[in-house]
């Protein structure tokens, strides 16, 4: 494997695990539209599994 492909795979790799999930954006809208106390059960629920 080339440098550069190394590269390439490292870079989309690293931007796969910083890019915020699908559970993150729905508990910001639903803090956002819905109040922080909504949201924060919500993000509490979605941490607990």
């Amino acid at each position: 494997m080339s440098l550069a492909a190394f590269l390439a795979v490292a870079l989309m790799s690293l931007f796969a695990a910083v890019s915020p999930g699908p559970a993150v954006l729905m508990a910001a809208r639903t803090g956002v539209t819905e109040g922080m106390r909504t949201g924060a059960f919500l993000a509490v629920g979605i941490g607990a599994g």
